[in-house]
């Protein structure tokens, strides 16, 4: 059960963050006493006073939550706010975040944004987060008017593979609040709701001109779920007749474009490769720029590229691979289905070598159940049955 504000003894939103600030100089990544008060502070009472100031914002059912490490601790906690249905999670959408430097001595109040591609620990390419960047600042230019000393850059002392430096270049504008010098409850209710009509600027700009990132599972993904609820019996008739996205030449003209430009990609970093989708468990063997064999999945998609379709034979491929292996995933396809045959052109590279596979981004659609090795019950053979007791 959550605990309230009073049962973790702090009495304001200043004193829970020069609470906070003072632990992280404590910090381990095991759960130490200091680390399990921290991870109660950040998980559990900031997200309840953020939600206290939340109530009918802008007409969007805003939502607050708060991380402090999966396993374990991280050296950046943090607790946000944030539209469930266009940034659900911490890697995707806009938002506002607290973010707590390492080394204790600042938080900073940031209009941030997902900067870890899907899937993997991988960030995003720091182009594609400046354009981002870029697009937001143009877009809250005449927003609002600001007169306290606001930031465009944090500094996280962000420390080896944390995810410090991807909150640093995520970054659209911040305030800092340094330890022992934290402002009074109104000031800091202040700043919050400037940074809450920033946030909700950017998503009605996303609702007026095309989301720059609007989270919308690829075609392919739709279809695989389509066919998955046909085979289980959950659509109802005219739901069943209702279609799929793609046409399998669709999805053959899209996967050719997705193997051809990795081949591009392969010749431009000097890499040997083999074609060996139709009889192994991914689509290339490559030899890198060090002699060193790499197992290489591509995937082909006209979306964003925000989620990929693996089987099982290749998730575990990949994941015994690792750190010898590759994603290629080529993404935003044009596809032009004006003659006989769809043509599939362009398309933007994501790549990631290694490519590390999160069992927590993995999503199934569906589970196979083996009748044979049911754990209670009797499954009978009805035919059997109605022959034996005639």
């Amino acid at each position: 059960m959550p605990l309230h504000a009073a049962q973790l003894g702090f009495r304001s939103m200043r004193a829970l963050l020069e609470e906070v600030l003072l632990l992280q100089r404590e910090w381990s990544s095991k759960s130490t006493p200091a680390m399990e008060r921290r991870g109660k502070l950040v998980r559990q009472a900031a997200p309840a006073w953020l939600r206290s100031r939340l109530v009918g914002r802008f007409g969007r059912a805003l939502a607050a939550n708060g991380s402090d490490g999966s396993g374990s601790k991280s050296a950046v906690p943090w607790f946000r706010v944030f539209d469930p249905a266009l940034a659900p999670r911490a890697t995707k959408g806009w938002y506002v975040v607290y973010l707590f430097a390492a080394g204790g001595g600042r938080v900073f109040l940031s209009l941030n944004q997902g900067t870890r591609l899907p899937g993997a620990l991988n960030p995003r390419p720091d182009e594609e987060i400046k354009e981002r960047v870029a697009w937001a600042h143009r877009t809250i230019g005449h927003a609002t008017t600001i007169d306290r000393p606001f930031t465009w850059h944090i500094n996280l002392d962000s420390r080896g593979r944390d995810l410090g430096r991807s909150y640093e270049l995520g970054n659209v504008l911040a305030v800092e609040y340094s330890q022992g010098a934290v402002p009074d409850e109104p000031i800091l209710a202040r700043d919050l709701d400037i940074f809450l009509n920033l946030l909700n600027t950017l998503y009605e700009a996303e609702d007026h001109q095309g989301a720059v990132e609007r989270i919308e599972d690829p075609p392919e993904l739709l279809d695989a779920a389509h066919a998955v609820a046909i085979g289980t019996g959950s659509l109802t008739q005219q739901q069943r007749g209702q279609g799929f996205h793609q046409s399998a030449a669709d999805r053959r003209a899209i996967e050719m474009r997705a193997m051809a430009v990795a081949e591009e990609l392969f010749r431009s970093r000097g890499w040997q490769y083999h074609d060996v989708h139709s009889t192994e468990s991914c689509d290339f063997i490559c030899i890198d720029e060090g002699g060193k064999e790499i197992s290489v999945e591509v995937k082909g998609t006209t979306s964003h590229g925000e989620a990929i379709l693996i089987t099982r034979a290749e998730l575990e491929l990949h994941q015994r691979m690792h750190p010898d292996n590759a994603l290629v995933v080529v993404h935003s396809i044009e596809l032009d289905r004006t003659g006989n045959q769809p043509v599939a052109t362009g398309g933007r590279v994501r790549f990631a070598h290694p490519w590390s596979i999160i069992d927590s981004a993995v999503v199934p659609l569906a589970y196979k159940v083996d009748l044979i090795q049911t754990s209670e019950g009797m499954l009978l053979d009805l035919d059997a049955f109605r022959h034996t007791h005639e």
